[in-house]
């Protein structure tokens, strides 16, 4: 007992020890430089805060990801080892489950004019080859202070989790005011509205939990996948806490003596009656010599030891007491 107190105390230390070190540390990885129209920015900014996020699952009930951005969560325990930032947990016991990303393999930058925070962690349950991953994409909401963040896609099956977080920091900042012009001089004519330009390309979907959900990489047409996509596949396995070992099984109980009348006698046997309902039916029989062989006598006669002793070729008939 005083062993795993020790080891216990050992965890919880270190995981503080290791927590308050990271709280500190801004990661690298998270500045992202400006990027034609995009701004710089440092997420960083973003992980300043005093508790994680919770967002429940949209697909898997029972589940719920404890996230934080470019900084290890402030919930730890044996699943959700320090070091996390991404995290699957059970929403009502809160035990972890699988850890979908780790600050040391976090890394932001621009995506097709999205900035995408991505990170991994665990080995895949379901796919040994893959580990867990996760995305975060950063969208621009100028009255969103403190970022807002909701599950866009998941997939316990595909390894992957991706947010969408709503934040003012991504916002693109605007030219700074000019003095009062003078007069407007007459305006030129319109220009022509610009061509439209090349149609982005189709959306690629892909089967997860029985419905066809996109994804942004890979996938087929949305029309394929609903050909294919009809079976929805078990819901993921839950881990669960141990249980306490199962209590021994209760002895059988012993079967109950019977009784049955052998020769006048109650002797044991299973299957029988209880010994005083045999001894009210079971009187011993009794026998007379009849042709030299001792056979049973249904009105009177001697015990089958004192018919043979007396039943001979002298004595060919015997009739019991005399």
């Amino acid at each position: 007992m005083q062993t795993y107190t020790r080891k216990a105390l050992v965890f919880f230390v270190s995981a503080i020890f290791y927590t308050s070190v990271l709280v500190k540390a801004e990661l690298t990885a998270c500045k992202v430089a400006a990027s034609g129209d995009n701004p710089a920015v440092d997420l960083n900014e973003l992980g300043r805060i005093g508790s994680d996020f919770v967002i429940p699952s949209k697909d898997y009930p029972g589940f719920e990801f404890v996230t934080n951005i470019c900084r290890n969560l402030t919930f730890v325990d044996t699943r959700c080892v320090p070091g996390s930032t991404v995290c699957n947990r059970h929403t009502n016991t809160r035990v972890g489950s699988d850890v979908y990303g780790t600050v040391n393999e976090t890394k932001a930058s621009y995506e097709d004019d999205e900035l995408v925070l991505k990170s991994s962690g665990d080995t895949c349950s379901s796919d040994q080859t893959k580990k867990f991953e996760s995305e975060m994409i950063f969208v621009c909401d100028s009255a969103a202070e403190r970022p807002v963040m909701s599950i866009k896609y998941e997939s316990f099956y595909g390894c992957y989790v991706t947010f969408e977080v709503k934040t003012s920091l991504v916002c693109k900042k605007g030219p700074s005011p000019a003095p009062s012009p003078s007069p407007p001089s007459p305006s030129p004519p319109s220009p022509s509205p610009p061509s439209p330009g090349p149609s982005p390309p189709s959306e690629k979907y892909t089967c997860d939990h029985g419905e066809c959900v996109p994804v942004k990489a890979g996938g087929v047409d949305k029309k394929e996948c609903e050909d294919f996509c009809v079976h929805p596949p078990p819901s993921p396995p839950a881990p669960s806490p141990p249980s306490p070992a199962p209590s021994p099984p209760s002895p059988a109980p012993s079967p109950a003596e019977g009784y049955k009348c052998t020769e006048g006698k109650c002797v044991e046997s299973p299957g029988g009656v209880s010994k005083s309902e045999c001894e009210n039916v079971c009187v011993a029989e009794t026998y007379k010599c009849v042709a030299q062989k001792c056979e049973v006598s249904q009105d009177g006669g001697v015990p089958k030891e004192t018919c043979e002793k007396i039943c001979s070729s002298s004595n060919p008939v015997y009739m019991g007491e005399e």
